[in-house]
């Protein structure tokens, strides 16, 4: 089906496939298919680390064939009632910083409260602003307060705390002059 779509796409979108739960995408060799949507499992847990932790398993194993779209996360609905939008934005931000690509099954324009739209706007105007889309996750450089970092060694990196921390910073960084800008998510 994906060739077929391919050969009669004059604009080369992007061809997406979706499976059940797990991050071993089952068409991984499909010169056709561009992105796996994921859907969560009991793999994922319920926290950003763990859901972090699982999306960067599924990133080194698409090994660049193609990307991800983290399209069903099964603990959204418990975590918008533990807590809403600093939930969401936390889980979304752990998706992003693996890799992924993120959607939140549930959310509509109609009942999704104004300020969880706003923080998936935040992320998307945030990562569209940089080059992550040549970089991988690398959170063996991350030091102090950082949870997370994407990066592509030595030219550009984006690291993320969760927290209030006045000590964000990476290890290992090759010499050379960077530009750094601070971002409030």
């Amino acid at each position: 089906i994906a060739q077929t779509i391919r050969e009669a796409d004059d604009y080369d979108h992007v061809i997406a496939n979706h499976q059940l739960g797990g991050n071993v995408f089952f068409h991984a060799d499909d010169p056709n298919i561009d992105q796996f949507a994921l859907q969560s499992n009991w793999e994922t847990g319920n926290t950003p680390d763990s859901i972090h932790q699982w999306t960067v398993q599924a990133w080194n194993l698409s090994e660049g064939r193609y990307n991800l779209n983290m399209a069903e996360y099964m603990a959204y609905d418990e975590l918008s009632s533990a807590g809403g939008r600093e939930n969401f934005r936390q889980i979304n931000w752990a998706c992003a910083m693996a890799g992924s690509y993120t959607m939140v099954l549930g959310m509509d324009i109609i009942s999704t409260p104004a300020m969880q739209l706003q923080d998936c706007r935040t992320l998307q105007r945030f990562f569209e602003s940089t080059d992550f889309n040549f970089m991988a996750p690398h959170d063996e450089l991350k030091f102090a307060g950082t949870q997370y970092v994407l990066a592509s060694p030595g030219q550009s990196y984006i690291a993320y705390s969760s927290e209030d921390s006045e000590k964000i910073g990476l290890r290992d960084m090759l010499p050379g002059l960077y530009n750094i800008r601070w971002y409030d998510c």
